[in-house]
């Protein structure tokens, strides 16, 4: 049988396929017999990059129309102060669980639309932070303020931990972080400090963030890697303050920063191995079913 033969005989299969003559099964076995599975295969490709493209066109669309219905009640509660306040606080709290319902919802059969609910529950809990400050007349203070973002930045490393999310969750860490530097302003005095006193003051978190990590491997727990990084993001607290500060680097604080970052280097190059399984390892537990708050996932 020549080319153009074939041709012919293909075309009619894909009109065939497309009129549903016959079963869609039967048009594909036949044309992987006759075109030796070319032609299929550039069909099924398109086909799946349609339906792909489709499924997320259809999750934005359903995450914008939620974000949409939030955003007015939100309105409604910031506006009409004549709600009591036990209502205005139940109204947001319902709108802030929405999200986490959603998620649960989405599963993993649509990553997107999950990671999508789950940002809008952190945004929405950020809201929830500023309407209480500014109930309460206190966005000026900056006590408060570091307060209630302390518990605002803790609930997203929680959001990371339940529905597995590490970008969630590692801006949770990062805002601990920026939370305990602020602190350090306010209390530390470290403008007066010496290099070695920032030091010990940095040490502490990092010890903690490290150990969490470590513990909290130990339980396949998806966020340890995050809990590592910033740990070794905190190490370097006092030459970030400097930097911040535009504050001169001598030599000794340049000589230090060197033997850090070869420190760095030389444990991630005799760890690699240890540490590509351990991550390895979390990603797989990620694929696992979830815990009871995101069941489905």
């Amino acid at each position: 049988m020549n080319q153009q033969q074939k041709h012919v005989i293909l075309q009619e299969i894909k009109h065939w396929r497309t009129s549903k003559l016959l079963p869609a099964e039967y048009c594909d076995f036949l044309m992987n017999l006759y075109g030796e599975g070319e032609s299929f295969s550039d069909e099924q490709t398109e086909s799946k990059q349609g339906f792909v493209s489709g499924r997320l066109s259809d999750s934005l669309n359903r995450v914008l129309i939620g974000l949409a219905v939030l955003l007015v009640c939100l309105v409604v509660v910031f506006n009409f102060t004549w709600f009591p306040m036990p209502m205005q606080i139940g109204i947001l709290t319902i709108a802030s669980m929405v999200p986490y319902f959603l998620a649960n919802r989405q599963g993993r059969s649509n990553p997107l639309a999950r990671i999508g609910w789950l940002g809008a529950a952190a945004l929405l809990v950020v809201l929830d932070g500023y309407y209480s400050l500014w109930a309460n007349g206190a966005v000026d203070d900056k006590g408060a303020l570091l307060g209630v973002m302390a518990f605002v930045f803790f609930i997203w490393i929680l959001i990371g931990g339940i529905g597995r999310t590490r970008l969630i969750g590692g801006a949770g860490l990062a805002g601990m972080l920026l939370i305990y530097f602020n602190l350090l302003e306010l209390f530390g005095n470290p403008g007066a400090a010496t290099y070695s006193l920032l030091h010990l003051y940095w040490i502490l978190p990092f010890a903690f963030l490290v150990f969490l990590s470590v513990l909290l491997g130990r339980s396949r727990v998806y966020l340890s890697p995050m809990f590592l990084l910033f740990g070794i993001v905190a190490i370097f607290g006092p030459e970030m303050r400097m930097l911040l500060f535009t504050m001169p680097m001598d030599l000794f604080v340049q000589g230090i920063v060197f033997l850090k970052l070869a420190a760095l280097i030389t444990m991630l190059i005799v760890f690699r191995i240890d540490l590509r399984k351990w991550v390895s390892k979390l990603d797989v537990q990620s694929s696992l079913p979830a815990s009871p708050a995101l069941s489905s996932e």
